[in-house]
């Protein structure tokens, strides 16, 4: 136990404002909710989404918020590093299901908040272009876009251990 306070006005003020300092003109948020989450109760995370709507659409920034179950695990893999090389999976066009789902989802709401609601973004996950923007996003900020990407381990033969005799 940490003693954190589940105060909503904090929580949503720490979140958003990072958000609005990025200076991005629209953001779709994903506020997670279930046993797998920081919320727990659906009521909370709906005060959490409509506290970090309204801060951002204040601030100028065209805001709206999705809240997602998490319940359940959402794809197969566990850990930060993990989790973003199968998002990588995603952009390439495959990953698991329900992750293509939220991305899909997802990626629907900011299209529509950019003007944009016609986009068609499961062909762009599968024709590769969503791939090609993310390398584009990743190398606009000096970063190797192949570091993400999932790579196979070799494997190291096992040590023997030397028999007595």
């Amino acid at each position: 136990m940490t003693g954190t306070v589940e105060a909503v006005p904090l929580i949503a003020s720490s979140i958003m404002s990072k958000k609005i300092a990025e200076g991005t003109e629209s953001l779709v948020l994903d506020v997670k909710v279930g046993s797998g989450a920081f919320m727990h109760d659906l009521a909370k995370a709906r005060e959490l989404a409509q506290t970090m709507v309204a801060l951002g659409t204040d601030s100028g920034v065209a805001t709206t918020a999705l809240i997602t179950d998490m319940d359940t695990p959402l794809g197969r893999a566990i850990g930060n590093a993990n989790e973003v090389r199968e998002s990588v999976e995603v952009l390439a066009g495959g990953g698991p299901a329900d992750v293509v789902e939220l991305t899909v989802t997802l990626a629907r709401e900011m299209l529509a908040l950019a003007g944009q609601p016609d986009a068609d973004v499961e062909a762009a996950l599968r024709d590769g272009r969503a791939m090609d923007v993310w390398r584009r996003m990743i190398r606009a900020q000096d970063g190797d876009p192949d570091g993400a990407l999932p790579t196979r381990k070799k494997r190291r033969p096992s040590p023997r251990t030397p028999r007595e005799s």
